[in-house]
């Protein structure tokens, strides 16, 4: 996993984030030619300030991230950055795509997803639903992509798995924190059927502003998202 190093060291610099390491990367094409890069071309790219040059040269490989290593190594995880050929490529569309997802199951390379997404304190007639419209979209041969909450997004990825197809649940969580816990069952189908995907760390907490971060992920990688019982808020 050493040539994912740089991946993780350009990430944990602090200033970068998604949109910023998006513009790097359309300009250098790889993090170890953005770390390796001088000083006058770090600053032709729009949003680098002088502090934040410095903060990439200096940045190097801190004990939190050979932590996440051995973890990620120890569970299985895989990881998938945007230069590889099983990132979602619709997601490679939005401004701000994840540099890299941890995944576990299988993400393949499919656009033939369709996100089906809702309220959590859904009733009995939108929850059954839900499941027979996901059971009838994998027949033909579409993915459901759902966030593995409560309610609706459940109920999308069981009518998957009731229809015998494939499914991508997108955590608000890390891998190592299954939220919500009633899930966990879930979660372990959901990967042998698909995959359950975030770009948190393994052992980041479900806290609320995870949610609307995971949500740009699992519109950005689908077709078209179907929304269920949704207050209007």
């Amino acid at each position: 996993m050493d040539h994912l190093l740089p991946w993780f060291i350009l990430k944990s610099v602090p200033g970068i984030g998604d949109l910023l390491f998006k513009r790097l990367m359309d300009r250098f094409k790889s993090p170890e030619r953005i770390l390796e890069a001088t000083r006058e071309d770090l600053q032709k790219v729009d949003g680098i300030t002088p502090r934040l040059i410095t903060s990439i040269k200096r940045h190097g490989i801190s004990d939190s991230i050979k932590k996440e290593f051995d973890l990620a190594s120890q569970k299985g995880y895989k990881i998938v950055t945007m230069t590889d050929a099983g990132y979602p490529p619709l997601l490679l569309q939005i401004p701000d795509p994840p540099p890299f997802l941890y995944v576990f199951g299988h993400l393949k390379d499919s656009v033939r997803n369709i996100a089906v997404v809702g309220s959590r304190n859904a009733t009995q007639y939108g929850l059954s639903t839900t499941q027979r419209l996901c059971s009838d979209l994998v027949k033909f041969d579409m993915t459901i992509v759902s966030g593995m909450a409560a309610g609706i997004d459940s109920a999308a990825h069981e009518g998957a798995l009731m229809g015998n197809g494939e499914t991508i649940a997108v955590l608000g969580s890390g891998l190592e924190r299954i939220y919500p816990e009633q899930n966990r069952k879930l979660f372990y189908q959901i990967a042998e059927n698909g995959a359950v995907i975030s770009e948190l760390p393994l052992t980041a907490e479900p806290d609320a502003f995870n949610f609307p971060k995971r949500n740009r992920i699992i519109s950005g990688m689908s077709l078209g998202t179907v929304v269920v019982e949704a207050t209007k808020r």
